[in-house]
């Protein structure tokens, strides 16, 4: 994790931009980002699952025909829930 950017930061301005209020340092320019080796996930599709999962979908829309998709004009003139 960063160090925290701290009133007296060595190189930082008030005004140097990508900073905010109890932000981190940023890193050095041309740092390289170095991903981390946990990775917890490896996982792969054969084209069997993809066509199975395909069709499955399309059993869906074939099931539930009344299922309908909404314009953007009709989501701008239903009625929303707010403060407003």
């Amino acid at each position: 994790m960063a160090d925290p950017l701290l009133w007296n930061a060595p190189g930082q301005t008030w005004n140097a931009p990508g900073l905010t209020w109890n932000g981190f340092v940023p890193p050095p320019p041309n740092t390289p980002h170095v991903m981390t080796d946990d990775n917890k996930v490896s996982a792969t599709l054969t084209t069997a699952n993809t066509t199975a999962i395909k069709d499955g979908i399309a059993a869906i829309r074939t099931l539930l025909p009344f299922l309908i998709s909404l314009s953007n004009q009709d989501r701008m003139e239903m009625a929303k829930l707010g403060d407003k």
